[in-house]
This record gives C-alpha cells, sequence and structure tokens, in this order.
C-alpha cells in the first residue's frame, strides 16, 4: 500500500500477467483500479502488458465525482484520479477529463461490456476461433470505501438494518448487477463457453474499530478484518457448476494457474528477476481434490527480515501480524494491534457490539488451529512446543528470501517521501497522473 505521494510501484523487474498473456497472443484490457505505480511512465497499466486501461491509479475515490485525497507537507490534495490510455495519445495515457461524475460501477460496466463486444466484433470478422483470446481484467471500486451506493440499491435491504451496514450491503447488490451485466454481454457474444470467468476479493471486510476504518464489515468467526475471501470460478467447457472446493489458494497462484491455462510459461527469469510464488492449482480445482499448496506466508508488516519487531519506524503502527499457515494451523509473529470479533449478528443490528480482546503480544511467535478455534482465541504455543518450533523455524527460512514488491531492496516497509511529489500535483491542476 502506499499514497499518491510516494515515488513507488511494483517492482518493473517482475512480468505481470498482462504481459505474460500478451506474449501468449492474448488482447489485454484492464478497466477500474489499478494502485501498483503510476508517479511514472513505466509503473502505468499500458507499461505493465495491457494494450488499453481505464480507471483510477490509487487506492480509493470518491464513487460519483473520482476524486482523491492525501495528505502531503500538511496540506490536503484534492484532484480528479481518472486516467485512460487506448493508444492514441502520449506514452502511458492521459486523464479522462469528461468521464469523471458517474457513478463508478455504472462506468466500469459499462466500460467492460463494450471492451467484450469490440472484441466479439473484431474476432468475427476473421472467424471466432481464428481471432485473439481476451484477458479482461475489472477491478471495480464495489465494496470499497468511502461507503457510497445509488437508492436504487438501498432500497432492496430493511430500512431497520444498522445504516452504515445496509449502505455496504447495498455496495454489494450494485457489484452484482455489474457482474450480472459483465456476463449476459459473454452470452450476447457467444463467448460463455469458452470463457474462464474468476471473480475474487483482495480482503475481507473492513471492521468499525478505533482508528480503523468505519465501514462496518463482518468476517465472522474470523478476527477482524479478514484476508480470508471466497471466490467464484466459472467455466462451462472444463468446470462443473454449484461445487464447492476448500483448497488452500493464495492470490498469486492465479498467475501461475492462467498462465499454463493459456500455455505461457509461468517462470520469470533473467537479470532482477524473482522466482514466482504461484503454483497452478487448475488440475485439482477440476478434479476436486486438495490445493498443491500447503502452506503460505501471510504478510510482512512491519517485522524485520529476522522476524523481530521492527523499532526504527517511527511512523509505524504498534500492531501488525505476520503468518504462515500450514493446513490448518496458523502461526503469527509480532505484535498484533487490538483486532475484535464483531459476532455472528452485528453489525446486522442497530447497536454496534463487539467483543475487544487485549493486544496479543506474538512475538515468540502464537499458534492457533484455524480449524477447532477459527476466532483464534487459543493458542497452543505453549502445549505444542514441538509444532511451534517446527513453524517457527520454517517461517524463519522463509522471510529471509521475501523481495520488496517495490524493487527497494531496504527493509519492505520503508516508504521514502518524495518531496516533489505535491509540487508536481499542483502542477497537474490536481489531475493525478504520471509523475516523470
Amino acid at each position: 500500500m502506499f499514497s499518491p505521494a510516494e515515488p513507488y510501484g511494483y517492482n518493473v523487474n517482475l512480468t505481470m500477467l498482462p504481459a505474460k498473456l500478451k506474449a501468449g497472443g492474448y488482447v489485454t484490457r484492464a478497466i477500474g483500479k489499478w494502485h501498483c505505480g503510476f508517479h511514472a511512465v513505466p509503473l502505468l497499466p499500458t507499461s505493465r502488458g495491457f494494450d488499453s486501461y481505464t480507471g483510477y491509479l490509487s487506492g480509493s475515490e470518491d464513487h460519483y465525482t473520482q476524486q482523491t485525497r492525501d495528505v502531503c507537507n500538511n496540506t490536503t490534495v484534492v484532484g480528479t484520479d481518472l486516467w485512460t490510455d487506448d493508444g492514441s495519445g502520449p506514452p502511458g495515457g492521459t486523464n479522462a477529463h469528461g468521464r469523471n461524475g458517474t457513478y463508478s460501477a455504472y462506468t466500469y460496466t459499462a466500460l467492460a461490456v463494450a471492451a467484450i463486444e469490440a472484441h466479439a466484433a473484431a474476432t468475427s470478422a476473421v472467424a471466432p476461433a481464428a481471432g485473439p483470446p481476451l484477458f479482461l481484467y475489472l477491478a471495480l471500486q464495489n465494496i470499497h470505501g468511502p461507503d457510497q451506493v445509488e437508492d436504487r440499491f438501498l432500497a432492496e435491504y430493511d430500512p431497520s438494518i444498522y445504516p452504515a451496514r445496509r449502505t455496504i450491503n447495498a455496495m454489494v447488490s450494485a457489484a452484482d448487477e455489474s457482474v450480472g451485466n459483465v456476463t449476459a454481454a459473454l452470452d450476447a457474444a457467444g463467448m460463455t463457453h469458452n470463457t474462464v470467468a474468476l471473480i475474487i476479493s483482495d480482503n475481507g471486510g473492513p471492521i468499525q474499530e478505533p482508528s480503523g476504518s468505519p465501514s462496518p464489515g463482518n468476517n465472522w468467526p474470523l478476527r477482524g478484518g479478514g484476508i480470508k475471501v471466497v471466490g467464484m470460478v466459472k467455466y462451462p467447457a472444463t468446470l462443473n457448476a454449484n461445487r464447492v472446493w476448500d483448497g488452500l489458494v493464495h492470490s498469486s497462484d492465479w498467475y501461475a494457474t492462467l498462465c499454463s491455462l493459456a500455455g505461457v510459461d509461468p517462470s520469470d527469469s533473467g537479470e532482477g528477476k524473482v522466482p514466482i510464488d504461484g503454483v497452478d492449482i487448475w488440475s485439482a480445482l477440476v478434479a476436486g481434490t486438495s490445493s498443491p499448496r500447503t502452506e503460505l506466508l501471510l504478510g510482512m508488516g512491519n517485522n524485520g527480515s529476522d522476524g523481530s519487531y521492527r523499532t526504527d519506524r517511527p511512523d509505524s503502527l504498534p500492531y501488525w501480524p505476520i503468518g504462515s499457515a500450514t493446513g490448518s494451523i496458523k502461526l503469527i509473529v509480532g505484535r498484533q494491534r487490538p483486532s475484535a470479533w464483531v459476532g455472528p449478528r452485528y453489525p446486522n443490528k442497530t447497536t454496534p457490539s463487539t467483543v475487544w480482546p487485549p493486544p496479543s503480544d506474538c512475538q515468540r511467535g502464537c499458534l492457533f488451529n484455524l480449524t477447532a478455534d477459527p476466532t483464534e482465541s487459543n493458542d497452543l504455543a505453549a502445549v505444542q512446543p514441538a509444532h511451534h518450533y517446527a513453524m517457527m523455524q520454517r517461517y524463519l527460512g522463509l522471510v529471509k528470501k521475501l523481495a520488496a514488491p517495490n524493487g527497494d531492496d531496504a527493509a519492505i516497509a520503508m516508504k521514502i517521501k518524495d518531496p516533489k511529489a505535491c509540487e508536481r500535483v499542483a502542477s497537474t491542476g490536481g489531475w493525478w497522473g504520471p509523475w516523470n
């Protein structure tokens, strides 16, 4: 995560999925959220493998005005974050003047439908079987804050529901409508049977907590703002419908899986490259067998490369977890910030009610059995010392192999402010764009 004032982006030495698929003959389109870097042209979507892009470059925006905010040198800067590149303008694209001012789910869905229709028309002219395949990446703002939604979606929910919860429920309905319109466009284009439609989320629901999001998500029985999410895959040519698969999957696995499905080698080699973390899960998904992934590292937080809590960050949050999960066992290392269980019913009622456990000091590692204890209430480190020791050793080995996603070999969490960032924002009239 980084703000518009920070000159960071996804490491340019790493090949992104659209670049892999483009090399395999795909037409690649991106719509919606980017948030992978934008202060220089090489970080923009069309420099990373997409043929075209329209969307917002930062982390969030107003759903109606497309304005975004950041604090630079104690000054609040407001700008309209909407960028487009269809290949006809300057390298990297330009601001999308005139396209802002509409509820973002409508805008991005309409663009996705138009991309599907245009692709179908182009390939029909050369026979569908002979035309290039399409990779379409649609990253909606829903249901990301700020929590805003059209009244017609609010009308679907009982007014007695806690108001903030009713809003995010309605935002889900807006996302549902978007998915319905996109799949309808695939049906109309005759593309459904041979299309892998993948719907995933980047995180669970943020919950109401001190110094946290005001958005009343509910991840019960998971603790706090969950990172565990469900996903949906539709591929009529191969997958049976209406089936649940509970294999262990990390978001990086879709890189390897989609590359393999496209007949592209997922490995990334060459100077400055880092071995990929993803594994191909497709065969297991189709057969309904165990996942080839048996463990995953969840995140670094503010811990040092040796697993110790970092004390050199005066601006760092005091509680961030880091852990690895093997099967149903989860290890957390580091100090966790206070995080509530919202309960099985709240916030669907009108009275906010949460259970606040004290902050957890897991400097020596806390161990939880997620199957027996999904709320992570019972630390097993003392009663299962052998298991705790084995996972700690594995964790410490994995940490040493981590590479900073922004290409900075210094500590991953370090962020260096660009003193010219706000000046550049002001010089563009408040429109975010690449800063050279």
